[in-house]
């Protein structure tokens, strides 16, 4: 007989003991979790560290993701037995353990493992829109805490697990407006937040984040998740209270208009660049759709980046997928606007609070009138 035909699961008594614990609500035991995980855990990293780096075969490489995914399986298994039973606590308790070894991978450098989890919590979070909105609440801080610690790593922008979360989060968003749309929050004052909330909250609360690392950052993930999100609530703008949703899209421009005012005067002109373009078409969206109101604030700050990039124009190199250059496609852009009123307050505003170059802005903003006088 084939000697592995024998062997048996290590984890098979503790998985036992998890899956009695959980019908009975034994909290001694389900407090365990957490700690019995995060030490295996500990210890198989410490044993295999090193082991799975290099260049051509390697008998090592694979056997930390095989370890982690057959982890997530019980942890799977373990959620659905709690939600089976209507145990939502249980639930996000067996949560923010995977969210504490997540974390750990991360420090410990296993950047390509930790995707496992992001995955993991997408196909949760999504089976759970509108039936268990606490777990799907809980998933999106997952993805919040994880996202915070590549911003405190030195080289943390550059891994592709961040850019996997705000792909994630976008995704997210759009099976969120398809499935429930926008919940109306109570007037009443209470600390009652629902699944839209978090999920938005969540992801611009990252737009401060990225304005204090706009002199390096290229956020192409965040505006993407930004951008879809966007997109989905102009096309459902019939179906939601005008007031929400001006505020909603009110944030995803805003994302784009304050990284554009960090990034133009630090030189980061390929994100400046980023940033405008999707303003842009955000702008003939919105016209498309006759959502005026937004449509002007669009304006406004697309403005208000020509002003910023004509004052810092020799800090900006000449972008490949805007050849005209920033300044030319903001004439283009709204050149011929009928909000000639609110983008010339803008344009007044924006030279009086900007520094940099005062001719060069001045050069832009007398062209920028002159057309829009003229149409």
């Amino acid at each position: 007989m084939n000697l592995l035909s024998k062997a048996k699961d290590p984890l098979e008594p503790l998985d036992g003991l998890i899956l009695r614990a959980i019908p009975g609500s034994d909290q001694a035991t389900l407090d365990q979790i957490e700690p019995i995980f995060s030490a295996l855990w500990q210890n198989f990293a410490e044993d295999f560290a090193g082991k799975n780096e290099g260049h051509g075969w390697n008998p090592y490489r694979g056997i930390i993701a095989q370890f982690l995914d057959y982890m997530l399986c019980l942890f799977k298994k373990y959620v659905k037995m709690a939600d089976r039973l209507g145990l939502d606590s249980v639930q996000v308790d067996i949560l923010e353990t995977t969210g504490k070894i997540a974390s750990d991978v991360v420090k410990q450098g296993f950047h390509n493992e930790v995707i496992l989890f992001l995955r993991f919590w997408k196909e949760l979070a999504d089976s759970n829109i509108g039936r268990t909105p606490i777990v799907f609440k809980e998933i999106v801080s997952l993805y919040c805490n994880l996202a915070d610690n590549a911003f405190e790593m030195n080289e943390g922008l550059k891994y592709d697990w961040l850019n996997e979360v705000f792909q994630n989060i976008g995704w997210l968003g759009e099976r969120l407006l398809s499935k429930s749309g926008i919940e109306e929050t109570p007037i009443m004052d209470d600390d009652y937040m629902s699944e839209w909330d978090a999920l938005s909250n969540m992801l611009f609360s990252f737009r401060y984040k990225y304005e204090e690392k706009a002199n390096v950052a290229y956020p192409l993930a965040y505006f993407a998740a930004v951008s879809v999100i966007f997109i989905k609530l102009v096309d459902m703008a019939d179906t939601v209270d005008k007031e929400t949703l001006k505020q909603c899209i009110f944030d995803c421009l805003y994302a784009y208009r304050s990284f554009a005012e960090y990034a133009i005067p630090n030189g980061n002109c390929r994100g400046a660049a980023l940033a405008l373009s999707k303003l842009g078409l955000s702008f003939d969206r919105l016209k498309k759709h006759k959502l005026e109101d937004s449509a002007k604030d669009a304006a406004g700050y697309l403005a208000e980046i020509g002003v910023w990039s004509a004052a810092y124009a020799d800090r900006m190199k000449r972008i490949d997928f805007m050849p005209d250059g920033m300044e030319n496609y903001v004439i283009q852009k709204i050149g011929t606007s009928q909000f000639g009123d609110h983008i010339n307050h803008e344009l007044y505003e924006a030279n009086l609070k900007s520094g940099g170059d005062v001719d060069r802005k001045l050069s832009f903003i007398r062209s920028l009138q002159s057309i829009l006088a003229a149409s």
